[in-house]
């Protein structure tokens, strides 16, 4: 009878090996942690920059200049076909635009409020310069973007650029200028605010 083939046990690891794989493990898991945080996620990269001024002055972008000229409000706006009402209010800021290197569109405008509560350039008007208008490098335009926001809307800030909102966005820029708090008496104001023409200055 054939004597069975001896059984050949497995050395079991030493303690310094088995320690020195964990340590290499620990090692990769919070080498890749530290890349993952360091990686700036989707969002951040599509994260506008913003170029902050005040009313009065001209805030530069890449590819436009803009200047506040003067903001008004109130709960009635007179236009062409008659008197718009609205349980908000009314904002009108009236811009001076200048192209500088191409012809360009003011297509993203903005009114932000202290609830970071944003308002668009509202659609119930013909807007004279937001979305419409091409802007020739070198010629300034003045006319008003008209915004309908909330009737308790603090501390407004008008955000713009050319871009409307695409992952460029965070390429050109985006105007940021704090406007003038709105007055008291623009919410119970009872004559309409009303809209100049847009027009080419010198």
């Amino acid at each position: 009878m054939t004597a069975p083939a001896p059984r050949h046990r497995r050395p079991r690891a030493s303690l310094r090996a088995r320690l020195t794989t964990a340590a290499l493990v620990l090692v990769t898991l919070v080498a890749g942690s530290l890349i993952i945080l360091a990686k700036p996620d989707q969002a951040r990269l599509q994260r506008p920059f913003f170029v902050s001024g005040t009313a009065g002055g001209p805030v530069s972008l890449h590819t436009l200049t803009v200047t506040v000229l003067e903001t008004t409000g109130a709960p009635k706006l007179q236009t062409s076909r008659g008197v718009l009402e609205t349980t908000g209010m009314w904002v009108t800021v009236r811009l001076r635009v200048v192209a500088t290197e191409e012809p360009v569109m003011l297509q993203y405008a903005r009114l932000r409020d202290d609830r970071d509560r944003l308002f668009h350039a509202t659609n119930r008007v013909d807007q004279q310069l937001a979305g419409g208008r091409m802007f020739q490098p070198g010629i300034p335009v003045e006319g008003t973007v008209v915004f309908e926001v909330a009737k308790d809307a603090r501390a407004l800030t008008l955000l713009v650029s050319h871009d409307p909102g695409t992952l460029n966005i965070q390429l050109e820029g985006v105007a940021e200028i704090e406007l003038p708090a709105p007055a008291e008496a623009w919410r119970t104001q009872e004559k309409p605010v009303t809209v100049p023409s847009a027009k080419v200055v010198e």
